[in-house]
């Protein structure tokens, strides 16, 4: 009896060991102490837009671009994520580029095109007369522009930049932005799941899809359809980086809204889809002012290597393909207050986001976070639980040896 009652205290003392063991190694694997929205300033994998000045051998003042432009560029496109080259395809026939050049069937060079990440075009007006001047201003053209100067300006203090694309009519504008005002009103003050406080809620961003200033802002987002006349919502984060889906018609909501905005506050990688970090990012200048005020409101560098470290082994998003990530974000259970009848309303009652079919795992798709982390556990436990438990037994039969 007493063999017994000691057997079972000491076995049971060594569950209760494993099981504190298992809780530790578990929260070290699947805790992230960033949120949504700080990683979103933390640049995971370098993605630039490039712009390409295409010429031939025969290309009047091709010298003298291929003269000007690194010194050029170099000056304006300091801390920003575009880049420019020359690209002469009578003898770069391995280039890249060469394959815009031919779908796009460019005539009157030199002509520069700007390609986004996502290998999309924009065909830039023709500098001419070329000089360093017309050069100066077309480069500054793809990474600054009135509103992206806007941005700036609140996408670091503020929660995040909810942008309103105008359409033609004016009463859907008006619910479009009674339901960003709305949601935006029911963030301020809300406490996130990290545990923090949203002092200051998003910033309002309204734009008219006809500003010719604002060309490229509606591009790098996808949103230069012109066919396109309903209002359109995107929300933006980080070093102005899209989360979500763009909203519009029956989707455009108070509450869809609201689960972005919810979303920015969430863990990295605990209770959300890391492919959600990798929307599309604007082409954008990010003077070193901004990174410190990054640092001031973070409380830590966002470009530091270990800060880096640690979401790599977390888990990145680089290697999930775009076409995931407009489809990434569904309606969140239990984060909605209710809303006031009437606010944020349509005519007819906007279905939420249901995008579970999206989220849901394909046949052969890589494994997802929660299961890596999972596997890692079983790694790091199974030998340890074997070593117990021989321990366990070893122990045990020279106690009854004895």
């Amino acid at each position: 009896m007493w063999f017994s009652q000691r057997r079972f205290l000491a076995g049971s003392s060594l569950l209760r060991a494993v099981w504190l063991l298992s809780c530790f190694l578990c929260g070290k694997v699947g805790a992230c102490p960033y949120s949504i929205r700080q990683v979103g300033f933390v640049v995971l994998e370098y993605k630039p837009y490039h712009v390409y000045y295409f010429v031939k051998d025969n290309t009047p003042g091709r010298e003298r671009l291929t003269a000007l432009l690194p010194t050029v560029s170099a000056e304006v496109l300091e801390n920003c994520n575009v880049e420019a080259e020359v690209v002469n395809v009578d003898r770069q026939k391995s280039h890249p580029a060469r394959s815009y050049f031919g779908s796009l069937g460019l005539k009157d060079l030199p002509r520069a095109v700007l390609a986004s990440p996502q290998n999309e075009m924009m065909v830039l007006p023709k500098t001419d007369p070329l000089s360093e001047e017309s050069l100066r201003r077309q480069l500054e053209s793809l990474v600054s522009s009135p509103k992206r100067e806007e941005i700036k300006r609140h996408i670091v203090r503020d929660w995040c930049v909810v942008m309103l694309i105008e359409g033609e009519d004016p009463k859907g504008n008006q619910r479009a932005a009674r339901a960003v005002t709305t949601a935006i009103k029911k963030i301020t003050g809300a406490l996130t799941d990290m545990g923090t406080v949203v002092k200051r809620g998003p910033h309002l961003l309204r734009v008219s899809p006809k500003a010719e200033e604002e060309k490229v802002l509606l591009w790098s987002l996808g949103l230069s359809d012109k066919a396109e006349r309903r209002a359109r919502v995107v929300v933006l984060f980080g070093r102005g980086r899209q989360i979500g889906p763009t909203l519009r018609g029956g989707n455009l909501s108070a509450e869809s809204v609201l689960s972005i905005l919810h979303t920015i506050g969430k863990n990295c990688a605990c209770t959300t889809d890391l492919r959600l970090l990798s929307g599309r990012w604007l082409p954008l200048r990010w003077e070193r002012t901004l990174q410190a005020q990054v640092r001031e409101e973070l409380g830590f560098d966002p470009d530091s290597p270990r800060v880096k470290l640690d979401l790599a082994a977390i888990g990145s998003a680089a290697d999930v393909p775009e076409a995931c990530t407009q489809g990434a974000l569904g309606y969140f259970e239990g984060y909605m207050e209710h809303l006031e009848e009437g606010e944020g309303e349509t005519e007819s009652a906007p279905p939420l986001i249901d995008l579970s079919s999206v989220n849901a795992a394909p046949a052969g798709a890589p494994p997802t976070l929660e299961r890596r982390a999972g596997r890692v556990v079983l790694a790091t436990l199974a030998p340890m639980f074997l070593l117990v438990l021989i321990g366990s037994v070893l122990l045990l039969l020279r106690r009854r040896r004895s």
